[in-house]
C-alpha cells in the first residue's frame, strides 16, 4: 500500500492526516501485522499478506478471533489474546475492548500522542445476538447512526473503565441507545471527549495533567493536539 505524502492532510495544519494515519498504525497493531500484533498463528482467517479477514460480527471470524474496527475502516477479524499471557510483541499491552469481555493486543497509551475517542477499537453489530460472546448481557447499541457492541447502564458508574496500562481512558457514559427499537440506556461515547480527549485520560506516568504547551522539550504543542 502507497501511502501519497499528506494525502489526508487537511487546509488546517494536517490534524486530519495525523489521526487518520493513527487509525491505519492501530488496526495494523491489532491486525497483528507490526510490532504490536499477537503471537501465534494467524493462518486461520487473515487473508493472504497479513491482513485481517474482512467481516462485519463476529460470527464472520474463526475461533479465537473477534471482529474489530477502528474508525471509518473496513472491519477485520483479529486474533484475541489472555491478559494472564505474553502473546502481544513489542510493547504493546492485552486489553479489553471498550467496556466488554473481548480483549485484543494494542498498543500502550502514549502521553506524548495520546488517544482519542475515535481511534478506539470497537465491536461491530447488527443486533443484540451478536454482541453474546463479548461480554454477559451485551448489547448492540447505536451511536450517531452506527451500532457496536456495549453494555447497558443504570448510571454512570457502571460505564467506568478499567485501566489499561496504569492509564484511564474514560470515553463512555451512561445515555440512551439511539436505535429506534429499543428504548433503554447503554454505554456510549461521551460527546465531549470528542472536542478534548485529554479531559478524557487520566494516569499518565508522573501524575497531574498531561503535559500541555511548552511542556515538551524544545517548546511546541503535543502532536497531533490543536
Amino acid at each position: 500500500m502507497v501511502f501519497e505524502p499528506c494525502g489526508f492532510c487537511d487546509d488546517h495544519g494536517g490534524r486530519k492526516g495525523e489521526i487518520e494515519l493513527k487509525k491505519i498504525m492501530i488496526f495494523m497493531a491489532l491486525a497483528g501485522v507490526s510490532l504490536f500484533g499477537c503471537g501465534g498463528d494467524d493462518s486461520d482467517g487473515d487473508s493472504g499478506g497479513g491482513g485481517a479477514a474482512p467481516c462485519t460480527t463476529s460470527s464472520d471470524c474463526p475461533s479465537g478471533h473477534a471482529c474489530i474496527q477502528v474508525g471509518p475502516a473496513p472491519a477485520g477479524c483479529v486474533p484475541t489474546c489472555s491478559v494472564s499471557g505474553s502473546d502481544c510483541s513489542g510493547s504493546a499491552e492485552c486489553a479489553g475492548v471498550g467496556l466488554l469481555e473481548v480483549n485484543v493486543c494494542q498498543p500502550e497509551p502514549d502521553p506524548m500522542n495520546p488517544p482519542s475517542p475515535e481511534e478506539q477499537p470497537k465491536i461491530p453489530c447488527q443486533v443484540d445476538a451478536d454482541c453474546a460472546a463479548a461480554h454477559p448481557n451485551a448489547i448492540c447499541a447505536e451511536w450517531r447512526g452506527a451500532r457496536d457492541c456495549t453494555i447497558p447502564c443504570m448510571n454512570e458508574q457502571a460505564c467506568d473503565p478499567p485501566s489499561f496500562a496504569g492509564i484511564t481512558l474514560d470515553f463512555s457514559t451512561c445515555t440512551d441507545d439511539e436505535r429506534t427499537d429499543k428504548m433503554r440506556t447503554a454505554c456510549l461515547p461521551r460527546e465531549e471527549c470528542f472536542n478534548n480527549p485529554l479531559n478524557c485520560i487520566s494516569g499518565f506516568p508522573g501524575g497531574g495533567d498531561l503535559p500541555g504547551p511548552g511542556d515538551i522539550p524544545g517548546g511546541g504543542d503535543l502532536p497531533g493536539v490543536p
